[in-house]
């Protein structure tokens, strides 16, 4: 579970069909009790070659929660090629626009893409080709302060959702 910064997975054995499955979530409203919805989903290989896959990703969503069989099957097989019958058939659905950004790093070089001289830039080759320019669109949105009032403290309001969503999550 993301718990606002990097994560650390120590001891992940090498294994080439090993897939980061990433679930985006969001809470409904900053208030208690939690209330979690969930916004999509994506992939990316863990591992490229021999090595881990370091670099930034920013991937697109798809809708929902990742079907179970369709996770066995990108394992055993080519995971991209199942992701587009999958699409095609529409067994998933993209959400319009929508991706996550995903960094990956080697343990041993935990923290590099902190510093702003060493964070490459995103790669976008997952990102749908035909529709990459609506995804690199800036989309307006709401500044922080004004979901928390007059006032209010955005450490302490980042704080409370991060409690807010573990506790939705189930963990504490």
């Amino acid at each position: 579970v993301w718990r606002g910064g990097p994560s650390h997975l120590p001891q992940v054995p090498f294994d080439a069909r090993a897939l980061v499955v990433v679930e985006v979530r969001a809470l409904k409203k900053l208030q208690e009790p939690a209330s979690l919805e969930i916004i999509g989903w994506s992939v990316v290989p863990a591992f490229y070659g021999d090595a881990v896959n370091n670099g930034i990703f920013q991937l697109p969503l798809y809708a929902g929660s990742p079907p179970p069989s369709l996770l066995v099957e990108m394992r055993e097989g080519n995971w991209q090629a199942v992701l587009a019958r999958a699409g095609a058939s529409r067994a998933i659905k993209l959400v319009d626009n929508a991706s996550v950004e995903v960094s990956i790093l080697d343990g041993q070089r935990f923290g590099e893409h902190d510093v702003p001289e060493f964070r490459p830039e995103p790669d976008l080759s997952l990102l749908p080709g035909k529709r990459l320019k609506s995804y690199l669109k800036d989309v307006p949105s709401k500044p922080l302060s004004s979901l928390l009032g007059g006032g209010g403290d955005p450490k302490g309001a980042r704080d409370f959702a991060v409690r807010l969503f573990m506790e939705g999550m189930g963990l504490k």
